[in-house]
């Protein structure tokens, strides 16, 4: 069989171990496979290998956007952005006929409508929208590391740009390809909390500069600094900016928490650090609070947290779960931040046919729930689906998919990623989907379920499928991809899993975007044709399923001066991230602490005293915005003082 294994062979694995290997198999007849180990191997095919002849995957439907030459390598940044909405597209182009110079391509996807951003210097290395709705915000960083934010504006049916914010080139810099652009996943902390109001972050955006991260708030900028045309020099700035200089090499990815109050960087030499957010403060770097290797000092390439950005739950709390990958994301790692355990491992190992080592690039959907990854040596992409279960602490993998492509997949935006219904007729393969909405794993009621037997005709029977739709760069062209497939399993649902709602009601391809091919071809570009509460609590019992020795970080589990201090002050580590809470560590010279000035010395040492009661960790509360910004722009918050085993007044709670 040309190499590959066997179908009957594609599943190997040891339940007692926990180990599993995963041999895929290149075909349609066998893309999707049930993940059930804790320690698994995946194997690619020798089908994908790009010296193959295989067509591409007949579950993979492709509407062609716009040709260009992109060279095949390796882009630390994204080639391609997708605005929230799924309405509005950005995507990188480098100007033909020039050593280096890079511009943009702004697309509405529902009315056709274009524009062009130009102005950079050198190629165009990250792009990313802000996470909000009310306008739209694209941020851009070029070759020499300058930054731009454009605000894309609809007026009278054409699409309009105005530039909010342009910083300069970093000074004792060289331009370098390792620049990233990453927005705050702002969520409201209630319904009716407005995007424009200036207590909120969703215009923090953090960038890096090889080692160097800098974050800013587009808000605060505008406010001193309107005119967005005119670069801006750091040190004219008075407030919006907040630097960190502390990292030894290239950062590679990094997260902000949802309400802006804390970040998690990753870097090529391994390590995930985590700092307090002090936007008010900008005199003083901010401490390092955490470090984490979660791959043994493997090189990082991407880092997740699972939060549904879809349908977020203010009840559910973030950064309770997250995702890492090392070695060009060969090695997959799933984490409970609560325990520092690790609860799966996913390694791509190449075919045994070519012997290609996978390079690939990670991409997470706004609901945590897939992970499609693309490798840039081979034409292959890959789904992942994660379940995660908060009741019972736990998420993992359940299911990987492979979908074969004509050419390797260099960028990819996600638009949309969901579980939908559609009706199957007997005898035939079409699928129709149907117009519903809510929960695709199951049902909320037999009700419903006998609404959905009364549309089906004779002979029809209700069917769920995975639809993603994502836009890819190609080596030579810009395609939207739209796959629809059956995960393996009934179900993929971990026992007593009740799935978060993940379904949309967009449409599965827009007309315009179709049409599109032809009216961008007469445009006259040359070449151009077509940490919060809870997050990192660090359990006095921890689950040992993988503990943090094995994470090679700088401290065992059991000897980290944050569990130490955490389990006799009943603090956990994120309350000293986002609280400013001080806890001294014993038996080592590092101490972590607000960088606020003064502390509450007797407060840390009631909280000392009382260790031992449980019940205050269940009496923390959660605190505003306004509290946090208050506390971080003067004093550190105190440490409660505990009375009878309750706190009196609680720190920001979890």
């Amino acid at each position: 069989m040309n190499g590959e294994t066997p179908p009957g062979e594609s599943l190997t694995g040891n339940s007692a171990s926990g180990e599993q290997v995963i041999n895929l198999q290149g075909d349609d007849k066998a893309i999707s496979f049930p993940v059930f180990g804790q320690k698994v191997d995946i194997v690619a095919s020798s089908r994908s290998s790009s010296q193959h002849s295989a067509s591409g995957s007949n579950k993979v439907k492709i509407v062609p956007v716009v040709t260009f030459d992109w060279e095949t390598k390796l882009y630390p940044g994204n080639l391609v952005a997708v605005h929230q909405s799924g309405t509005y597209i950005a995507y990188i182009l480098k100007k033909m006929g020039a050593a280096t110079g890079g511009v943009v391509r702004l697309i509405n996807r529902k009315s056709a409508e274009r524009a062009l951003l130009k102005g950079f210097v050198g190629r165009v290395c990250d792009i990313a929208f802000a996470h909000i709705n009310t306008h739209i915000l694209l941020a851009c960083v070029d070759e020499p590391g300058s930054l731009f934010v454009y605000q894309i504006i609809e007026e009278a049916g054409k699409m309009m740009t105005s530039c909010l914010m342009t910083v300069g080139v970093p000074d004792d810099s060289s331009p370098t390809e390792h620049h990233r652009v990453i927005w705050c996943p702002f969520i409201p902390e209630e319904e009716t909390a407005s995007e424009d109001s200036t207590d909120d972050v969703s215009q923090l955006l953090v960038v890096t500069h090889n080692e160097k991260v800098e974050m800013w708030n587009v808000d605060w900028i505008r406010q001193d600094h309107p005119n967005g045309e005119i670069p801006l020099r750091r040190e004219n700035v008075s407030k919006g900016l907040l630097s960190i200089k502390n990292h030894a090499q290239v950062v590679t990815d990094a997260a902000f928490s949802p309400d802006g109050t804390a970040i998690a960087t990753a870097s090529a030499n391994g390590e995930v650090k985590f700092f307090q957010v002090y936007m008010h403060d900008q005199s003083r770097e901010p401490k390092c609070l955490h470090q984490w290797k979660p791959h043994g000092g493997k090189p990082l390439s991407s880092l997740f947290f699972l939060e549904n950005h879809k349908n977020p739950k203010q009840e559910i709390q973030f950064w309770k779960f997250a995702v890492t990958g090392a070695d060009n994301n060969t090695e997959i790692k799933v984490w409970n931040c609560e325990t520092w355990t690790c609860l799966q491992t996913l390694r791509f190992l190449p075919s045994p046919v070519d012997d290609v080592q996978p390079c690939l690039k990670a991409f997470l959907d706004l609901s945590a729930e897939y992970l499609i990854m693309s490798d840039i040596r081979r034409t292959v992409l890959y789904v992942l689906q994660i379940y995660q279960d908060v009741d019972r602490q736990t998420a993992q993998v359940s299911c990987i998919s492979e979908f074969l492509l004509a050419q390797p997949l260099l960028s990819l935006g996600i638009i949309d990623a969901s579980r939908r219904k559609f009706k199957k007729s007997a005898g035939n393969d079409n699928l129709d989907e149907m117009s519903t909405t809510g929960d695709m794993s199951r049902s909320a009621n037999s009700e419903e379920e006998d609404d959905d037997e009364e549309e089906m005709a004779v002979g029809e029977t209700l069917v769920t499928r995975v639809v993603a739709k994502v836009y890819a760069v190609f080596p030579k062209i810009l395609q939207e991809l739209q796959i629809c497939y059956e995960p393996a399993g009934p179900d993929c649902l971990l026992p007593g899993f009740e799935s978060i709602n993940s379904v949309s009601t967009d449409n599965a391809f827009r007309d315009a975007l179709s049409d599109m091919s032809t009216d961008i071809q007469d445009e006259k570009l040359p070449g151009e044709v077509l940490l919060g509460p809870e997050a990192f609590f660090t359990s006095p019992n921890p689950r040992k399923t993988e503990t943090a020795q094995s994470t090679e970080s700088s401290l065992t589990a059991d000897e980290s001066p944050a569990r130490v201090a955490a389990e006799r002050q009943d603090v956990s580590l994120i309350d000293f991230i986002v609280n400013g809470t001080d806890i001294s560590f014993p038996n080592t010279s590092t101490s972590v602490g607000t960088p606020s000035d003064g502390h509450d010395a007797q407060a840390v040492t009631e909280a000392a005293a009382y260790s031992n009661h449980t019940s205050a960790s269940s009496a923390r509360r959660s605190m505003n915005r306004e509290e946090r910004s208050s506390g971080s722009s003067n004093t550190s918050l105190e440490v409660s003082e505990i009375f009878e085993g309750s706190l009196k007044k609680s720190p920001v709670g979890v």
